[in-house]
């Protein structure tokens, strides 16, 4: 990354980025060669749950009646159960990630073209006030950013470098959220394939909006094992949050997630 070119301004930010926001970030990620349409939820007070249920009762033209469960992997990764007399058409994959972030929750559910190469999809909303630069936070930061990464933290003013730390680790959190489908299925077909990704070896080749979330070392060698084809990401701002929505593709799919 060029870091002299990746000033911002902050005068027109909100608290949080609103929800039209969010959903440009999503559409410039899931555009329709990919997915056959997608429902983003933000609500407040209200738990992941809910919030996903909301989703794809969105996506799916349900009834707030419908009862939708969310459940979890054992890696914490959510999972749907859909009514019995409610099935989704096998030309499509439902995809789901959800996030919090205190009084925050928010919920991404999308159909996936089962003819893509898409096979994951990851949300995240971050504070910026955890990222504030206290006597702590060069070190943190040197734990999850790279050296380029660094360098564009470095070339704001020190206003600024929590909002752009912030960023960059709420887009590496969502990339590895996407990667939750393809992980399942790899533990599933019982391979010998673990995801130990490690937030200082991904970085972002585009700022600020986004783009290509590269791998390097150990993290690069995993996610090639697993198959995944790219990891692409897309941040909105907001003064007091930072919400990032991302995509993994791969060559490998075989098959779609089980949910």
């Amino acid at each position: 990354m060029d870091v002299r070119r990746h000033l911002i301004q902050t005068d027109n930010l909100t608290a949080i980025p609103s929800v039209l926001a969010m959903r440009q970030c999503c559409t410039a990620l899931y555009p329709s060669s990919l997915a056959a349409g997608f429902a983003l939820e933000l609500c407040l007070g209200s738990s992941t749950a809910e919030a996903g249920a909301a989703a794809i009762r969105m996506l799916l033209n349900l009834t707030p009646e419908t009862e939708v469960l969310i459940d979890h992997d054992t890696r914490g990764a959510p999972l749907v159960q859909l009514p019995c007399e409610i099935s989704v058409p096998p030309q499509w994959s439902l995809l789901i990630s959800l996030t919090d972030e205190e009084r925050c929750a928010a919920a991404l559910a999308l159909f996936a073209n089962a003819d893509t190469p898409l096979c994951g999809v990851g949300i995240d909303l971050a504070g910026v006030n955890d990222f504030k630069t206290e006597a702590h936070a060069e070190r943190f930061f040197a734990f999850i950013l790279t050296e380029h990464e660094l360098a564009v933290v470095h070339s704001h003013p020190k206003e600024l470098r929590a909002i752009i730390a912030c960023a960059l680790f709420s887009a590496k959190e969502a990339a590895i959220k996407s990667m939750a489908p393809l992980v399942r299925a790899c533990e599933q077909s019982d391979c010998d394939v673990r995801l130990n990704a490690r937030f200082s070896e991904l970085e972002l080749q585009s700022w600020p909006d986004g783009g290509v979330v590269s791998a390097t070392g150990e993290t690069a060698e995993h996610l090639r094992r697993m198959g995944v084809r790219e990891l692409r990401c897309s941040i909105r701002l907001g003064h007091d949050y930072v919400f990032s929505a991302a995509s993994c593709t791969t060559d490998n799919w075989k098959g779609r997630p089980v949910l």
